[in-house]
């Protein structure tokens, strides 16, 4: 009991941040806050980012695309031989390539 208790306060805890950063977060994200986050990055790396149409979804918000476009930004600017596409926020955070792009674009050093 005391184990299924642990987890289940975990879990409890990731869904309230969850939750407290798509209510007062997300609706702050646009294509405008995009163009401000690729500022550092090369001409060509821009406009890809910018140009490019976003897509529908069922499943995800335009500001939730718009943040995997971010994400998928900033892993082509750090990993230029791979073609990872990143395509949902669970899947693609487990390696650890994502977050370690995103964090190598904005501290090189």
């Amino acid at each position: 009991m005391k184990k299924a208790w642990a987890y289940l306060n975990k879990e409890s805890w990731i869904h309230l941040v969850y939750q407290i950063l798509k209510i007062y977060y997300l609706v702050r994200v646009t294509s405008k806050s995009l163009k401000q986050s690729v500022r550092m990055l090369r001409d060509d790396q821009q406009s890809n980012a910018l140009t490019t149409k976003f897509k529908s979804s069922n499943v995800y918000s335009t500001q939730e695309l718009i943040l995997l476009r971010w994400v998928q930004t900033m892993v082509d600017s750090v990993y230029t031989n791979t073609n990872k596409k990143v395509i949902n926020f669970s899947d693609d955070f487990l390696d650890g390539k994502a977050m370690t792009a995103i964090l190598l674009a904005y501290l090189p050093n």
